[in-house]
C-alpha cells in the first residue's frame, strides 16, 4: 500500500459525514497524508452514508484507467480521525481483491 492513494470515509459521533483522500507514504501515521495523493475525486458525486452499521463510501474518480487491485479496510472501533489533523490509525482488518475492467 506505499506509495498508493486511499479514500477514507467516516461518520462523526455527531452524524457528520467526512470522506478524504491520502497518500500512504509509508507505514507511519506521520507519512499518511490527508489531502495529497494521485487520485482526482468527482466532488459532486462523493457521498458517505451510515446506516444500521454499515457506511457506505459513493465517489466518482476522474481518471483514464483506475488500478485493478483494490483494498478495502475497516478502522478500530471509536478511533476516527480528529479534524485537528485527519491522522489515521492503523486499520484492524482488511480485504483485497482484483477487478476486470474487460468482462465486468
Amino acid at each position: 500500500m506505499v506509495g498508493s492513494t486511499a479514500i477514507v470515509g467516516w461518520v462523526a459521533n455527531d452524524g457528520t459525514p467526512t470522506m478524504k483522500k491520502y497518500f500512504l507514504g509509508g507505514q507511519s501515521p506521520n507519512q499518511v497524508l490527508p489531502d495529497e495523493g494521485n487520485l482526482q475525486l468527482v466532488n459532486l458525486t462523493s457521498s458517505v452514508v451510515a446506516e444500521n452499521s454499515r457506511i457506505y463510501l459513493a465517489f466518482q474518480l476522474s481518471i483514464e484507467m483506475p488500478s485493478n487491485r483494490l483494498i478495502y479496510s475497516v478502522g478500530p472501533t471509536g478511533m476516527l480521525p480528529s479534524t485537528a489533523n485527519y491522522r489515521l490509525t492503523e486499520h484492524q482488518d482488511k480485504t483485497s481483491t482484483s477487478l476486470n475492467y474487460n468482462t465486468g
